[in-house]
């Protein structure tokens, strides 16, 4: 330390300066779980969400492959999905063991007939389901879209909270370092002022004895 910060201050700087570090350190806190939280709760909504935007995503694929539709799947490949499905594999199996079972009934049992009756039968039943088939992959990807939108959304409102948490807390550690630094400046400048008095008074004492005849000025 210099004579002068000795002499007419440094303290006050000092104490300041202390003071400012302290509080940068508990803003830092902040300021890191601002960032840990932010960055938690994005994870948190897209794992929450992923299942359903993927199954839209792969709904509307497949939509739009029993289109026909480019970009989408291969249309045979969609019809096959569709083919695999419960309730067409339920519906031809019912309908085919009916028949059959009438054929065997009629005597008409592997015969052409029954054949032809099987294959009306199986393009009806596809004719039907495909439709719902249909339906269904279409209600599921604009559900996976609303999903989709609600999760950018939720997102956007995830950041705009992050950067007025985290712009606050930079807005507080910039106030608070230059109140520290006026709060230093404000102590110094006292306590110059006082010591600068004193002097004052000293030197004024001084003078007064220098000029006295049994004083410093008989000398």
């Amino acid at each position: 330390m210099s004579f002068f910060d000795s002499m007419f201050g440094g303290g006050g700087r000092k104490a300041a300066g202390q003071a400012n570090e302290a509080y940068e350190a508990w803003m830092q806190k902040a300021i890191d779980e601002y960032r840990s939280s932010e960055a938690q709760g994005r994870s948190d909504l897209l794992g929450m969400t992923e299942p359903y935007r993927k199954a839209g995503g792969e709904a509307l694929s497949a939509y739009e492959g029993t289109l026909g539709l480019p970009g989408g799947e291969d249309r045979q490949s969609a019809i096959n999905q569709f083919r695999a499905t419960t309730g067409y594999k339920f519906a031809m199996q019912q309908g085919t063991q009916a028949l059959q079972r009438q054929g065997a009934a009629t005597g008409l049992s592997g015969s052409g007939a029954e054949s032809r009756e099987l294959t009306r039968y199986g393009q009806g039943v596809a004719d039907q389901e495909y439709g719902g088939y249909q339906n269904r992959l279409s209600g599921l990807a604009s559900f996976g879209g609303q999903m989709s939108q609600q999760t950018g959304s939720s997102l956007a409102q995830l950041g705009q909270g992050y950067a007025r948490d985290i712009g606050g807390a930079y807005g507080s550690l910039g106030k608070g370092e230059a109140d520290s630094i006026m709060a230093g400046y404000s102590a110094d400048q006292s306590r110059n002022a006082a010591i600068w008095g004193a002097l004052g008074k000293l030197g004024g004492s001084a003078i007064g004895a220098w000029g006295h005849p049994g004083g410093m000025g008989g000398i």
